[in-house]
């Protein structure tokens, strides 16, 4: 597993994206795939940066892997911050007109649509967030 260690700051979100083009970068993905996984990687870690720290500044490490074998997107994140389960609360009601929603929760809301499997666990103090995406080539 690839991993990044980096400063949960929307000011690193380039570095952020050039990780995941760096790992991903020679697997032929679709452009559908593509464009799923860095929506979802940038959203599950904007959330982070704006909510798990509060005021203060802390860390979100993440991992990729890859199985060859399955065509398995594995990424995980990994903070610090307040326990947190962002697939806890209700999806939003995309019925509804937008100007009459709620706001939140359609970022989690999209990342669990695009992503094949999201899970999370709160283990030693650290928020754990995989996404999973069985990844089709060209």
């Amino acid at each position: 597993m690839k991993k990044l260690s980096i400063e949960a700051t929307i000011g690193k979100l380039k570095e952020v994206a050039a990780f995941l083009d760096d790992n991903l970068n020679g697997l032929d993905l679709t452009v559908g795939d593509s464009m799923q996984i860095e929506i979802a990687v940038e959203e599950i870690y904007s959330n982070i940066c704006y909510y798990a720290y509060g005021d203060n500044i802390g860390t979100v490490e993440i991992g990729i892997e890859i199985s060859e074998c399955s065509h398995m997107l594995t990424i995980i994140f990994v903070d610090s911050g307040k326990p947190y389960n962002p697939l806890q609360g209700d999806d939003p009601d995309i019925t509804i007109p937008i100007k009459e929603r709620e706001m939140g929760g359609m970022g989690v809301f999209m990342v669990k649509q695009i992503m094949d499997e999201v899970l999370y666990e709160n283990r030693d103090g650290q928020n754990i967030l995989t996404l999973k995406k069985l990844l089709e080539t060209n």
